[in-house]
């Protein structure tokens, strides 16, 4: 039995097949590492956010309990300013030892002092804007922060009010 030489033709890719995968691959990758370019800043500013919030709601409860036991708004014995009706970037108070204290936005922090004219501590910073508005029963308290991350600012609001409980 005579056997045929047969030639089998192994075809490999040509030129145009592998531009094309090339350039499919490149496009993967390039799409792969958008992502995680978007990812990681949407990350950071979820840090961001969550540590304006953390802050925020620290300086509210330190105005609204104080620094020590019962010296904030919630145990204050009459409000000083700003006057009923207003709206001001401090509010002063008489705590319910009748010590004269005061919460006041200076330089892009929150201040806690007591006294009228003491200097206080920062309670916190980042803050781009606050007001104190009394209308006779309750403190309105607003505080906009402000924090860069990347390239833009994340923005927060925090508004809050207290019926002083004297």
């Amino acid at each position: 039995m005579l056997q045929k030489n047969k030639r089998r033709k192994f075809r490999g890719l040509t030129i145009p097949e592998m531009l094309l995968g090339l350039i499919i691959a490149g496009m993967g990758i390039a799409a792969t590492i958008t992502i995680y370019v978007m990812v990681s800043q949407m990350w950071k500013d979820d840090l961001v956010m969550n540590e304006l919030s953390r802050n925020a709601n620290i300086a509210i409860e330190r105005m609204l309990h104080g620094i020590t036991e019962n010296t904030g708004l919630l145990a204050a014995k009459e409000i000083l300013s700003p006057a009923e009706g207003a709206t001001a970037n401090i509010v002063t108070y008489k705590d319910s030892n009748g010590v004269s204290r005061r919460f006041y936005y200076s330089e892009g922090k929150i201040y806690a002092a007591q006294g009228l004219t003491a200097s206080g501590n920062a309670i916190i910073s980042d803050v781009d804007s606050a007001a104190f508005y009394y209308n006779g029963k309750t403190v309105h308290i607003k505080l906009a922060l402000r924090k860069a991350s990347g390239s833009k600012e994340i923005n927060l609001l925090v508004e809050t009010q207290v019926s002083p409980r004297n």
